[in-house]
């Protein structure tokens, strides 16, 4: 397998984008939807077959020419070559340039188009599951703000929602029943641990808004997150043919019941974490699928209010910073991190709240209170030996924190002893 990567001709795309935003499409050839027809993809070799409305399917050469036929139309011979691409901020459908035919596959749901059946109302079920979900305002609004600088702007936030929780809090019904038919069912994709783990991501192309479901951390997928998030463009990797640079319009959810969704780092910019309320079940006002039945008919009515939303743009590229998310982040580092990370924050609470305190004398109990820049090395390592329970000789703790930025020096001569310290910026 020729394993080149293709990359999409931008300055063409870029040109052709101008013309349809300046409402001057050069219409020519097949029908501005498209199809019926097939099609050769240009950048990636493989077929597709576009039927009169526009939605497009990527086949062998053999299916699409029997899809022809189904439609009614005879295969072109040869197929006409075609540069497919998905953008949600451009016009979708059919451009033929004078170089070469442009196909944006992108689809807006029912409730963007204009003149959609939209209009002011209440939707008390789909509030109750967000206020469910984002249990304080503050995610709540980050939560709305997001997904409406997605639904109305096209936006590509850079951001990522973690939605930990025990199962039926509504994790799922927020994606299934409320997000996707908001965006639209072929814009939306639904993964799991597999995809995260897999090198093969052909499955998270072509789509505003992919979701994987009860995902839990992995190292593997860790380097490939941060690239799905935040680049522009993303190298999609399939099986059966060669791999293509491809623009990245796409925002991530993860929603998992595991402790450890996801690895975070410590000045992580990207992820925004929550942690749900109780199962729907447990909830006087849920009347399970009677309750769930009623989001359809209120679609309508929070895609009005999503439309009206005073949305910042700006605001949709900061995570929130709350205790959920630093405890995550510390789940997802090993202790000697954890336990520098205190020390450099000089949180005596911390350090009080995890040792066993009969374990002290009252002048290493007032150390551990009050330490600011420097703590004595011997009282530092019998602190780690009991919060963590494990043992570690003060040479290898020393080793492990100076890799996170904890110094250690030997003082002037205490009696008959040096005072081993260490030290780092207060």
């Amino acid at each position: 397998m020729n394993d080149s990567k293709v990359r999409f001709d931008k300055k063409s795309r870029d040109d052709l984008i101008r013309l349809v935003f300046d409402g001057k499409p050069i219409h020519a050839g097949p029908p501005k939807t498209g199809g019926p027809c097939g099609y050769i993809d240009f950048d990636a070799g493989t077929y597709v077959f576009i039927d009169g409305n526009g939605r497009m399917q990527k086949r062998t050469r053999s299916v699409v020419k029997d899809l022809c036929r189904a439609h009614g139309v005879e295969p072109p011979n040869p197929f006409p070559g075609i540069h497919l691409f998905y953008d949600p901020k451009a016009k979708p459908g059919m451009y033929i340039a004078p170089a070469a035919s442009y196909f944006n596959s992108y689809r807006p749901s029912k409730f963007q188009v204009k003149g959609s059946a939209i209009g002011k109302g209440e939707f008390p079920v789909i509030s109750k599951i967000i206020k469910n979900i984002f249990v304080d305002q503050v995610s709540s609004d980050a939560f709305l703000n997001w997904l409406a600088v997605t639904f109305n702007d096209f936006k590509k936030t850079g951001t990522a929602w973690v939605i930990m929780g025990p199962q039926g809090s509504g994790k799922n019904s927020l994606f299934s029943r409320i997000i996707v038919p908001l965006l639209g069912d072929g814009n939306c994709r639904l993964l799991t641990q597999d995809n995260l783990e897999t090198r093969y991501n052909q499955l998270m192309a072509d789509r505003q808004l992919v979701c994987f479901n009860e995902v839990k951390a992995s190292p593997k997928a860790q380097d490939r997150l941060k690239t799905w998030i935040t680049e522009d463009e993303i190298v999609i990797e399939d099986k059966r043919v060669s791999s293509v640079v491809k623009t990245n319009p796409v925002n991530l959810m993860f929603i998992s019941n595991d402790r450890v969704p996801v690895l975070i780092d410590p000045d992580d910019r990207r992820f925004s974490v929550v942690e749900t309320g109780p199962p729907l079940r447990d909830l006087s006002w849920f009347r399970g699928q009677n309750t769930l039945t009623k989001i359809t008919s209120e679609l309508r009515h929070f895609a009005w209010f999503l439309k009206h939303y005073n949305y910042d743009v700006e605001a949709s590229h900061i995570p929130l910073v709350n205790v959920i998310k630093q405890n995550l982040i510390e789940k997802s580092m090993d202790s000697f991190q954890v336990f520098a990370i205190r020390l450099k924050a000089n949180d005596t609470s911390w350090m009080l709240g995890r040792i066993d305190s009969g374990k002290y004398s009252q002048a290493e109990l007032s150390d551990l209170s009050g330490f600011k820049g420097r703590l004595q090395k011997e009282l530092a390592v019998k602190a780690y030996r009991d919060i963590y329970r494990e043992e570690v000789s003060p040479t290898a703790l020393t080793i492990k924190l100076k890799e996170h930025g904890v110094g250690n020096i030997r003082g002037k001569k205490n009696g008959t002893a040096r005072k081993r310290e260490y030290i780092w910026g207060s």
